[in-house]
């Protein structure tokens, strides 16, 4: 009975310290330095190795960047395929796998990521030598498909299939590589499988069923996944947009908008099409004299899009000022392009838009004086020819009046000659005008809130009725012009606006010179016209010059005796025979003047002390060679009692009348300066020591030397070293100076200015930069010094890091923005982050849903809570995965989301609704109960609703109950629902 109570005991004490040391595992973390092993396996783009050995792609440029948070050492570890990577994985021969896409018998096995670290699709692929078309369906139904046995794309392909209404004719392989071996050998016309396998002999005929890839560890390694996936909910929170670099970096393909069977048979049926382009916007758009044809950066992306399309253009130039349908219709203008691409053209009725083909900014021109405040009432210059650009402007600046011109020249002279307080105009034209010395007095500012997107739309009625055009009312048109326009890359958009900004640089004239130099060009004219009377006169004075000189040479006498020194005039030879010295000389060294006649004693090297005698033999030879001019020495003179003070010796070697060289010199007594400059030399020794022994970073800016002077922790700190003097010490300089990061150079070259203005002492928390790239938080205080006068004479400073305590703040203030459970805004930061967004993109078409899970409350009843929590981060992934990380996404409480979707078409808008309510469809279950959860989303837009958050959250959750009174497992448009 004992044994057994003992037995009890030691289990109980043995079960106790196993849990103990988990409990203290589970908060470990692998440490700075540790090597990670990470399999890889041939994947163009994803993780391959170069020429050089090293691996790279999507995945190793992601690793870098955990790397660059944890101080991981990542290995890479080359394996034969994935089937070979996930043995590895279980007997512990890696530690991390990927892409892994998530199944549930994967789940059973290992552990996942948190964070999805790409998305991908399922994609149908062919040999670029096959002629079928991009989802050509018909084509489909008569193909051959191979397909990997177990493939997770093998169900999603078969719901493509269904939803297109073809029947496909599918053989399974093995593995990836007998498949490729069987398209090439024409066993199978196409095989089915993860878009990132695209090979560059393939071709894209179908994409489907999006889905998230993660990265994979062992199911023992749970230390090395929480430090991975701390380190990858920082990329997502520090850098949204990490994720769609990398994939249009890497994968273009999954972005790419390829024409179907359908819109390439449009686009080469549709006859050509005369596209309309104001030409009084130079650069972007403008009449070239030598070719009589419209130019600019719209006719160069227009013609990428026809070549992306296959549709044809032609280009006509439409006047400056307005142009009405009527001139429109009469010149055969088919397509009118420059639309501004904005919320009052979007609503307006028989306008059609296209995606903006480019994108730039609106900014204001004003007097350089002139304070451009929104606020107040300010006349507002614009060119004609925009109908809508007036009401924009009107709703976002209600206090302006909006006047009209027919060109930018126009507008800019009305601002000008004060007709208008301010212009607004196109970034890249104004640039160009304003380099124009005429306007030199003016300036560009950035104009918050309106952008400057162009668009293409079509002319949609005939001439002289209201009978569509067929051609041009069609929606496969804007359709195929889209494509065209997305499928343009961003480095062909720069290439072309660096092409036209550089060859449409202004050209100055001859107007332009007499305009700059006209103050000049007067005084040249004067000059010329008073040089002959200048020559008269200047005989006139000659006379009087000589007698003025003579006088000079007097008065030059009386004061060299008051100095403290002498004046000499010397032989040059190697004693330096004294010719001449005045009373001040020898009262310098305690003599008197008439020691100079006795013999022997007139000689200056005499009185020099024996080391700097060298410097005067240099002197000598310069004499000897001819080589008359100055030349300044310090010199050590000996005085009658055998002591030396240092002199300065400034002298001229030059000829006299009868053009023999003698030495004209001037001896000044120096000891004081000495003396005072040996103190300071001892201070500043003393001052730099304190500073290079203080951890903190002290440094000084002396504006007159042109110096900035730091403590050896600066080096140390921050790996760089700040060069002593510079050119200039004004506040764009200190900013490149110290490196400051860009999003807090606004702030850092403000506080610099105050501290020149000396008004006060100043402190700033910014980011500085290190030099492997990194930032680090730092606490910048200045103390300004000023001069009798008030003008900044230095500045001491003193830098502390304060990175820790800021990179905690930040921290908890992203905690306390987001909802634990599902890691998506919270309510309130929901509202904050929309009503922002809303503030600024007045502009931009703009949607929000309300969600809510069906049945959610039998989860927890029959289930459990801990499974109702699951099926809820399970919703919040689903929401990650479908919208854009640029949307804002958040729950609301319980099984209440809700999504402000950006920028966004109303056809693109209803697929992801689409798609968002098949991925909520889901069962769970704990082997007793089953509950199936569906959802019912209520949508609206901002067409309808307008831009107030409060408005759009009311009409989308109206919406939402619609859904709910038709049955649940339904999406409702507001405005729909009768």
């Amino acid at each position: 009975m004992k044994r057994k109570k003992y037995s009890v005991v030691l289990l109980t004490l043995l079960v106790f310290c196993f849990v103990l040391s988990a409990a203290f595992d589970s908060h470990a973390a692998v440490a700075s330095g540790e090597t990670v092993r990470v399999g890889y396996y041939p994947l163009e783009n994803y993780h391959a190795e170069n020429e050089n050995g090293e691996v790279e792609g999507y995945e190793a440029d992601y690793l870098s960047r955990v790397s660059e948070i944890t101080g991981w050492n990542i290995e890479y570890v080359r394996l034969a395929s994935w089937e070979k990577g996930m043995e590895a994985l279980r007997n512990g021969e890696i530690d991390l796998l990927s892409p892994s896409q998530f199944t549930t018998e994967r789940d059973a096995e290992f552990l996942f990521s948190s964070l999805p670290l790409g998305k991908t699709y399922g994609a149908v692929m062919a040999l670029n030598t096959n002629e079928c078309i991009y989802e050509d369906f018909e084509a489909f139904s008569h193909m051959t498909f191979g397909v990997e046995k177990g493939s997770i794309h093998s169900e999603t392909f078969a719901a493509y299939a269904s939803e297109h209404q073809f029947t496909p004719d599918i053989m399974y392989y093995k593995d990836f590589e007998s498949m490729v071996e069987a398209l090439n050998a024409g066993e199978i016309d196409a095989l089915v499988d993860n878009i990132m396998r695209t090979q560059k002999t393939m071709s894209l005929l179908g994409r489907f069923g999006t889905s998230q890839y993660y990265f994979m560890a062992n199911k023992n390694d749970r230390v090395l996944m929480s430090g991975l996936n701390e380190a990858m909910y920082q990329i997502d929170v520090e850098s949204p947009q990490f994720e769609q670099e990398l994939r249009s970096r890497y994968f273009p393909v999954f972005d790419a908008e390829i024409l179907t069977k359908e819109e390439i048979e449009f686009a080469q049926g549709m006859r050509e099409l005369i596209v309309g382009c104001p030409v009084n916007t130079d650069p972007v758009s403008y009449l070239d004299k030598e070719s009589g044809e419209t130019a600019g950066i719209t006719r160069d992306i227009l013609d990428r899009v026809a070549a992306n399309t296959g549709l044809k253009f032609k280009y006509e130039a439409l006047p400056a000022g307005q142009v009405t349908y009527e001139d429109l219709r009469a010149k055969g203008v088919d397509l009118i392009a420059c639309v501004e691409y904005n919320s009052v053209n979007a609503k307006s009725p028989g306008v059609h838009l296209s995606s903006p083909y480019f994108q730039a900014k609106k900014v204001v021109v004003c007097k350089k004086d002139t304070e451009f405040d929104t606020e107040k009432e300010l006349t507002l210059a614009i060119v004609s020819g925009s109908q809508t650009l007036g009401t924009v402007l009107k709703n976002t600046y209600p206090s302006f009046h909006i006047v009209t011109y027919e060109t930018p020249e126009q507008c800019l002279e009305a601002v000008k000659s004060g007709e208008a307080d301010a212009m607004l105009h196109n970034q890249y034209s104004i640039d160009r005008l304003l380099q124009k010395p005429r306007y030199e007095s003016l300036n560009a500012l950035a104009a918050e809130g309106i952008g400057d997107a162009q668009s293409l739309s079509p002319v949609l009625y005939k001439s002289g009725n209201d009978t569509l055009d067929e051609d041009l009312s069609n929606p496969l048109l804007i359709k195929v012009i889209n494509k065209g326009i997305n499928n343009i890359t961003e480095d062909e958009i720069s290439k072309i606006l660096i092409d036209q900004t550089t060859k449409r640089r202004y050209q100055f004239t001859l107007g332009d010179f007499i305009y700059r130099y006209q103050y000049m060009c007067m005084a040249v004219i004067a000059a010329l016209a008073a040089a002959g009377c200048a020559a008269a006169y200047s005989m006139r004075i000659k006379k009087k010059n000589l007698e003025i000189l003579r006088n000079s040479e007097k008065q030059l006498e009386n004061i060299t005796n008051n100095i403290n020194g002498g004046v000499l005039i010397l032989q040059p030879d190697r004693e330096l025979h004294l010719l001449y010295a005045n009373e001040g000389f020898w009262n310098l060294l305690e003599y008197d003047a008439d020691r100079m006649k006795q013999p022997g004693q007139d000689n200056y090297v005499m009185y020099v002390h024996e080391d700097d005698k060298e410097q005067l033999a240099g002197l000598m030879e310069k004499a000897d060679e001819g080589d008359a001019g100055s030349v300044s020495l310090r010199l050590r003179v000996r005085r009658r009692d055998g002591s030396y003070i240092p002199a300065l010796f400034n002298g001229t070697l030059a000829a006299d009348e009868q053009g023999l060289i003698k030495l004209y010199c001037v001896i000044m007594d120096i000891s004081q300066e000495v003396a005072i400059q040996e103190q300071l030399k001892l201070e500043e020794q003393k001052h730099q020591l304190l500073i290079d022994k203080t951890e903190q970073i002290v440094y000084e800016i002396q504006f007159a030397q042109k110096e900035i002077k730091t403590s050896e922790s600066f080096c140390r700190k921050f790996g760089w070293r700040l060069m002593q003097t510079y050119k200039r010490l004004d506040a764009a300089e200190i900013l490149s100076i110290w490196r400051v990061h860009p999003e807090d150079q606004a702030a850092f070259t403000e506080n610099f200015r105050k501290s020149l203005d000396g008004l006060e002492d100043t402190n700033i928390t910014v980011r500085l930069m290190l030099a492997d790239g990194r930032a680090l938080w730092c606490s910048v205080s200045q103390f300004i010094m000023l001069d009798s006068e008030g003008n900044p004479l230095e500045i001491l400073g003193l830098i502390r890091d304060v990175d820790r305590d800021m990179r905690e703040k930040k921290n908890l203030a992203e905690k306390s923005r987001m909802d634990p459970l599902t890691g998506l805004y919270n309510k309130e930061a929901f509202r904050r982050e929309s009503k922002e967004y809303l503030r600024q993109n007045l502009d931009e078409e703009c949607a929000v849903l309300f969600v809510d899970l069906d049945h959610f409350k039998n989860i927890n009843d029959l289930l459990g809570h801990m499974e109702g929590d699951k099926a809820i981060k399970d919703a919040a992934q689903t929401l990650k995965a479908i919208f854009s990380s640029q949307d804002v996404v958040g729950r609301f409480g319980g099984d209440e989301f809700c999504v402000l979707v950006k920028d966004i078409t109303m056809e693109a808008l209803t697929r992801k609704v689409e798609w968002l309510r098949e991925k909520l469809r889901c069962i769970y279950s704990n082997g007793k109960y089953q509950v199936q959860i569906t959802a019912s989303i209520g949508v609206t837009t901002s067409m309808i609703s307008g831009f107030d958050l409060g408005v759009l959250l009311e009409h989308a959750d109206t919406a939402l109950y619609r859904s709910k009174d038709a049955g649940r497992n339904c999406y409702t448009f507001y405005g729909t629902e009768e």
